[in-house]
């Protein structure tokens, strides 16, 4: 697999601030992402997952979105276009445990849809033991599901373990993230 950079600058140091971050090079546990239809955001923190799995022997990380259909269609159609079938990668599409494995070093990508019309209180999160997680379109859930999902990161434990890590890509329309992320970025906090 080849992954050029060529003419995408700041897709290019987006990912590598993730592995830096990741190895503890750069301080930022919280690395969010937002800019233009089609500007790789996706693209790039799933790229990013993918070599942490390489890095991190036995690593888990989760993506999340709204719910497993809209991931289907558009964050593991994203996955599939960087692997593009290579044997070194198995998935899981069991709906209960949809996963993806890096088989040389059982690392595991975990996709999960929020769901939170269903489980109002957030029992899914309870047993979730992740290194990181990657929530793509952040603002189509609600920042009450971000938090229960925040206090499983960093819980799975192995031996030479990266920074726990939070990404996510978002749009910043009005809502919590207009207010929680995108003006604490404008006013440089």
């Amino acid at each position: 697999m080849y992954i050029s950079f060529k003419g995408r600058i700041t897709q290019f140091e987006l990912y590598q601030t993730i592995l830096a971050s990741a190895q503890g090079i750069l301080p930022y546990k919280y690395i969010d992402s937002g800019g233009a239809i089609r500007g790789a955001k996706s693209f790039t923190n799933s790229l990013a997952l993918l070599t942490l799995c390489k890095i991190y022997p036995k690593s888990k990380w989760a993506v999340i979105r709204k719910d497993l259909t809209i991931l289907e269609t558009t964050t593991i159609e994203t996955i599939n276009k960087i692997i593009q079938g290579l044997p070194n990668w198995k998935w899981n599409k069991n709906r209960a445990n949809y996963h993806l494995t890096y088989i040389p070093n059982g690392a595991r990508i975990l996709f999960i849809g929020a769901n939170e019309s269903r489980d109002k209180d957030f029992t899914d999160t309870l047993g979730l033991e992740i290194n990181g997680a990657f929530f793509d379109q952040l603002e189509d859930v609600s920042q009450e599901y971000y938090n229960a999902v925040l206090q499983r990161i960093g819980s799975w434990h192995i031996p030479n373990e990266p920074k726990p890590l939070v990404l996510s890509t978002f749009n910043p329309h009005p809502g919590w993230i207009k207010k929680e992320k995108y003006q604490r970025w404008k006013n440089g906090e």
